[in-house]
């Protein structure tokens, strides 16, 4: 359980390292505020000298590696049924961890690469939910359990209700068209095309490795 504490929180305070360099380096750079509701997260890692944003791309390789030894120590401890799920929750997780750091580090320049890390984001990451769900409820069914943890009952029903709205995110029907700008027209007859406030892909990916480290939260609750 000390573990699995100490790893979250380091995964948490480099995320937030990673972010703060990386949103002034965007700034410094495109001289504009990064938008998450529109801007892809390699983009917000996007710079063409490495040492542009050096100590922020340090932080995020820190972060997911303690995601990762977070879920590598997670089933310790653990057994029967328990320790089954936990082994298949901590393979998605690292699985996760792995395509978050591609996410962010391989642009559209590779288009077929990122698209291919976006399936597995999305399937991981909404299966891992699935898992924790189990992991929580599933002792639940048993006609002898006497004293229901009423932490670890609401913690796996967040993270079913979380795996459903990830589901509902990919099965957007914006998705299919996610490539398509609006189109802006100039008194002149000049036609320009922009990104919508809101592009589909974009916000999803971030929503997606946000939930990475709700999940770590739902594991917490879950073992204490």
């Amino acid at each position: 359980m000390t573990f699995a504490i100490i790893s979250f929180g380091v995964a948490l305070l480099f995320l937030g390292v990673f972010l703060v360099f990386s949103l002034v380096s965007y700034f410094d750079q495109n001289k504009k505020k990064y938008d998450f509701r529109n801007c892809f997260p390699y983009e917000i890692n996007n710079y063409t000298i490495t040492r542009d944003n050096v100590f922020g791309r340090i932080a995020l390789i820190v972060s997911a590696v303690a995601i990762i030894f977070f879920y590598v120590t997670y089933p310790m401890e653990l057994k029967g049924y328990h320790l089954g799920l936990a082994v298949f929750v901590a393979v998605l997780g690292v699985v996760g961890a792995v395509a978050m750091l591609l996410i962010i580090f391989v642009p559209f320049l590779n288009l077929k690469l990122h698209l291919a890390t976006d399936v597995v984001l999305f399937a991981s990451t909404f299966m891992l939910n699935i898992g924790i769900a189990f992991l929580a409820l599933w002792e639940l069914r048993d006609n002898t359990v006497t004293a229901v943890n009423i932490l670890k009952t609401i913690a796996g029903v967040i993270a079913l209700i979380l795996s459903i709205f990830l589901i509902i995110l990919v099965m957007n029907s914006k998705m299919k068209d996610w490539t398509k700008l609006e189109e802006h027209a100039s008194e002149d007859g000049t036609v320009t095309y922009d990104r919508p406030r809101w592009f589909v892909l974009a916000y999803t990916e971030w929503i997606y490795i946000l939930a990475l480290f709700m999940d770590l939260l739902l594991l917490i609750l879950i073992k204490n």
